[in-house]
């Protein structure tokens, strides 16, 4: 979001709007009402901090894994119906995935840190403690390799389902304790 704020918000919007609002299988919102939606986004510094004067202000909201794993999988579904045919060959396709390829690499880098947050969280609770850390012997080395992303494909690999099961996954994936 905060890549609209580092050149002209208003001509980056405009950009994405007539390259979306030329598709046929995307829902948006009528333009007056994106008027509107803008100036309150952009307005609302709490929700952001391009351009504020501010900027080391610690974020107040974030979006879970899962909902990274959504955003990853339709921004890149999207990325990918404009650099192919027949999309490719519209005007703006070639900027619209640009932005779309800045959008992912930000993204793609939080989502990274939010997953640590998870796996550290699910370990935590797995072994009943407040971090691996608290744990000694084979239970903290199981915890440190189950918390360290690295150490799951499944969560790592550029493909992000809807709704995947990770908790459940695991459960499976060889945990005995």
């Amino acid at each position: 979001f905060d890549h609209f704020y580092q050149s002209s918000m208003t001509n980056e919007f405009r950009k994405i709007s007539t390259v979306l609002e030329s598709s046929t299988n995307v829902e948006v919102i009528a333009a007056q009402a994106r008027v509107c939606v803008i100036d309150s986004v952009f307005g609302r510094s709490d929700l952001h901090q391009g351009g504020r004067t501010h900027p080391d202000r610690p974020a107040l909201y974030g979006f879970t894994f899962f909902q990274f794993d959504k955003m990853m999988n339709h921004t890149m579904t999207l990325r990918n119906a404009f650099s192919t045919l027949p999309l490719v060959d519209e005007l703006t396709a070639p900027e619209l995935t640009r932005i779309l390829d800045l959008y992912n690499i930000d993204n793609k880098a939080e989502r990274a840190t939010v997953a640590e947050t998870f796996l550290a969280e699910w370990a935590a609770i797995y072994f009943n403690a407040d971090s691996c850390s608290d744990l000694t012997g084979t239970d903290q080395t199981i915890c440190d390799y189950i918390s360290r992303l690295e150490n799951h494909d499944t969560m790592d690999d550029d493909y992000y389902p809807l709704e995947y099961p990770y908790d459940q996954w695991l459960h499976v994936s060889g945990i005995r304790h």
